[in-house]
């Protein structure tokens, strides 16, 4: 990975962008937009790239936003691009965004 900071992905919505912890994901590379624009235009929902064995941030993305539901299919594509990449977990968020019910 590069030394270059980690930003929350451009369809977290500006209200938010300032509450999110972007610490855990990956920082952007050229391959990594091009996986997540591929991902997300194949599986129909928002996808995020995180930094391989990073630990867990109490107000991450996963904090804010419900996970898609993917199909077995879907996940083989996600787990392909994972292959590809092997220093990054990529995560698909719905699509509309989900938003956990939470004080924050």
């Amino acid at each position: 990975m590069t030394n270059r900071k980690s930003i929350p992905p451009k369809w977290v919505p500006a209200s938010f962008r300032r509450r999110i912890d972007a610490s855990e994901l990956a920082a952007p590379r050229a391959k990594i937009a091009q996986e997540l624009a591929a991902l997300s235009r194949e599986l129909g929902c928002y996808a995020a790239a995180y930094r391989r064995g990073a630990p867990d941030v109490a107000r991450g993305l996963c904090f804010f936003y419900r996970a898609a539901r993917l199909t077995p299919s879907q996940l083989h594509r996600l787990h392909a691009s994972e292959r590809r990449l092997p220093d990054v977990v990529f995560v698909a968020y719905q699509r509309p965004l989900a938003r956990f019910l939470r004080d924050d």
